[in-house]
């Protein structure tokens, strides 16, 4: 198990780094497809951790915890169930999965990104850098989306910025709509 992290987050990395060889490193089988969704608790404690972080370091009862982690997996589920119809539409159905495999490893990239920059930012470690270095790390996450959506998808760029849009609208707008109604 050890050995499949390592090698996904490999993967991951590499793409980050706009590498596309970093889709070797996947199992992209239909077993390597579903068992990449094991993304999901390894990514559960980090995105606690961000979520804590956020608040400022102020007590978080169990209940918005929970509200918060089950809005960032619905956020995720929805964008790649978003994307079934989106890629057979435009014919990208052969690159779901590796697109699928890959973003699933890099949603654990990214947050692995996010949570020291955010605690350093939350400890009062020069705050207005930290700002501004986050905003980056958000605009490096839309272009690594694209990235995947490029590489994996095999998308066109007209559609590689309609997966990113899609994916922005889906990460931003229902964790408000969850806010606003919790």
């Amino acid at each position: 198990m050890i050995g499949y992290l390592a090698a996904s987050l490999t993967g991951a990395w590499r793409l980050a780094r706009l590498k596309p060889d970093g889709f070797a490193w996947f199992d992209l089988s239909a077993d390597g497809f579903w068992r990449s969704f094991l993304a999901m608790p390894v990514a559960a404690p980090l995105f606690l951790g961000f979520v804590a972080a956020q608040a400022g370091g102020g007590p978080l009862d169990a209940g918005t915890l929970v509200v918060q982690l089950l809005s960032y997996f619905v956020v995720w589920c929805l964008f790649l169930g978003l994307m079934v119809p989106f890629a057979r539409f435009f014919g990208l159905g052969p690159g779901y999965v590796p697109f699928v495999v890959a973003y699933n490893w890099a949603q654990v990239l990214m947050l692995m990104l996010f949570l020291p920059l955010t605690l350093l930012r939350a400890a009062g470690v020069m705050p207005g850098l930290m700002n501004v270095v986050i905003v980056l790390l958000m605009a490096f996450g839309m272009v690594y989306v694209g990235v995947l959506a490029r590489f994996g998808l095999r998308a066109d760029w007209p559609q590689t910025v309609a997966v990113v849009l899609i994916e922005m609208v889906t990460s931003y707008a229902i964790p408000e709509l969850v806010d606003a109604i919790f």
